[in-house]
């Protein structure tokens, strides 16, 4: 009877620790799913920093920007 009981308790806590580890596994996924997106975001702007800075390099108005903008810290 007690090994009933035994074997009974030992399933439940097999089952609450696989429910947690695929909600872990979901979690790793999204984060994994977020951090390419923001890759992919970082990339779009930084291109398009590049063309303004190109843009702005040929104009007084432009090099006095990018000049200010070298000067803000990161």
């Amino acid at each position: 009877m007690a090994e009933g009981v035994l074997f009974d308790l030992a399933g439940k806590v097999l089952e609450v620790a696989g429910s947690f580890a695929l909600q872990e596994i979901k979690l790793a996924s999204g984060v994994k799913a977020e951090l390419e997106n923001l890759k992919s975001k970082v990339s779009t702007i930084q291109a398009v920093l590049l063309d303004a800075e190109k843009k702005a390099s040929h104009s007084v108005a432009g090099q006095r920007l990018a000049r200010k903008a070298q000067r803000c810290p990161p």
